[in-house]
């Protein structure tokens, strides 16, 4: 157990907690009192963070008609932002409720409550834009270059300062008056501005590694098609009508998307070249859990939808579930090797449960299934590939928040190839990713040094 020892006199004014004492934090003071430094609030004109209109509520708009409405999952560190993939409020709310957290160009942003706390991004568009309360803007003064400030929020010692201020409670947070406390180093706008420019450079090698690691995943699609012999149709959809022969209506669905000319090209050439349904590999399989989300510190370890990606399970916001609900659970455990798959919000997304997760429960919005006399990787790459999407995308019912069901599951075909061959293009698939992981391993190195020398430059120019 660490105890922190702390003079009554250094409480005044201060933070009472014992974690903003834990000694591990010492190397803050040691490293400043090398530097000259100011503070953000004293070299900023405004530090402010907005508000959550109701989810779902009157606030809210399209894309075409609102304006961009940031939360703290949005904004990255290369200060990208996916506009497609972001809420909008409407311009009412911008300019009303919501006019004192309106952005600018160049303020920088902080995400200051939950999971996320501590990433710093800079707001680098010229367009009306507005924040939640999970992240706090700061905008400078002339003389300060914001892309320096992230630069040295992200440093080793930056962070270090934000773990220090942040409250070690159910959902960690800083208050603005925190962080307009934060040291920065005192360099003339020159200086910083050479720093930010060797970073833009050296960080190219970084992004150099991405784009190749980014390359080589990108083309797993298309090698497992070429494998499996499948070509996809051109046709795009666009189509003004198209005819369908009665017969080919009886025992299928009479809606005009299923029926769309590049889903049944598709599966027709999956037919003529031999295919087996998934039922016939199939040995179990069930629908998860419909509990509700009374999670708990402690307890059964609970999957949910946002933990699945394709052929993989995150690990990074597991939930747990009391004890006492387990006969509630029922079947809806998971073993090792098992296969799980969304069947609600982004369908069709599948990955195989590895040791780590045995015996962990798992949620409605997911179903279970083991297989035998078949290749489990090969199976996984086939059902995310653009040919099992696109089949249970065909496949999915209901009109607002499509599902699919263990039927349609039990129908996808999978073609007919020998289990040599299936162990070829797993094991040539899985070569192609640990490739592209080691490459994204030395992605995140190359940041990790271009960091530390950017705290080292810092330190040289700043004393």
């Amino acid at each position: 157990m660490i105890e922190s020892c702390v003079k009554n006199i250094e409480l005044i004014g201060q933070r009472f907690d014992p974690y903003y004492y834990n000694p591990k934090f010492e190397v803050i003071e040691h490293k400043l009192s090398k530097l000259k430094y100011s503070t953000i609030g004293k070299e900023c004109i405004k530090i402010f963070s907005g508000i959550t209109p109701k989810s779902g509520g009157d606030d809210y708009t399209n894309q075409f008609e609102g304006i961009p409405f940031i939360r703290s999952g949005d904004f990255i560190e290369d200060n990208q932002l996916d506009f497609n993939g972001l809420n909008y409020i409407k311009t009412d709310v911008h300019n009303k409720l919501m006019k004192g957290s309106q952005l600018k160009q160049f303020d920088v942003l902080i995400a200051i409550v939950g999971a996320t706390i501590g990433k710093v991004g800079v707001y680098n568009y010229n367009l009306e834009a507005n924040i939640n309360q999970a992240i706090c803007a700061v905008r400078f003064k002339d003389h300060i270059n914001p892309f320096f400030v992230q630069l040295f929020l992200l440093t080793n010692l930056g962070q270090t300062i934000i773990d220090r201020l942040k409250r070690p409670v159910a959902r960690a947070n800083i208050n603005l008056e925190e962080i307009a406390s934060i040291p920065i180093p005192f360099l003339t706008i020159e200086t910083q501005k050479a720093i930010v420019d060797f970073y833009n450079y050296a960080i190219k090698t970084k992004q150099a590694k991405e784009q190749e690691a980014k390359t080589l995943l990108d083309g797993i699609d298309d090698y497992l098609l070429k494998e499996l012999g499948i070509e996809l149709s051109e046709n795009t959809g666009n189509e003004k009508y198209f005819e369908v022969n009665v017969s080919e209506l009886v025992g299928e669905r009479l809606d005009p998307f299923y029926h769309r000319i590049e889903f049944t090209n598709l599966f027709e050439k999956i037919r003529k070249k031999s295919s087996i349904k998934l039922r016939d590999y199939i040995m179990s399989i069930n629908y998860g859990a419909s509990v509700s989300n009374d999670y708990v510190e402690e307890g059964i370890p609970f999957l949910r939808i946002k933990d699945l990606l394709p052929n993989e399970i995150q690990n990074d916001d597991i939930v747990f579930l009391p004890y006492e609900m387990k006969d509630q659970l029922k079947t809806s455990f998971v073993s090792e090797n098992d296969f799980l798959i969304t069947r609600s919000g982004t369908i069709g997304i599948a990955a195989i449960v590895n040791n780590e997760f045995d015996s962990y429960a798992f949620g409605s919005f997911m179903i279970r299934f083991s297989t035998k006399h078949i290749n489990r990787e090969f199976l996984s790459y086939y059902i995310n590939s653009t040919i099992g999407q696109i089949y249970f995308g065909r496949n999915k019912i209901g009109a607002i928040q499509g599902n699919i069901t263990i039927p349609t599951i039990k129908d996808l075909p999978i073609p007919d190839i020998s289990k040599e061959k299936q162990d070829e293009i797993a094991e040539h698939i899985q070569s192609i990713k640990a490739k592209a992981k080691q490459l994204q391993k030395e992605a995140e190195e190359i940041l990790e040094k271009i960091k530390m020398e950017v705290e080292r430059i810092i330190e040289g120019k700043s004393r």
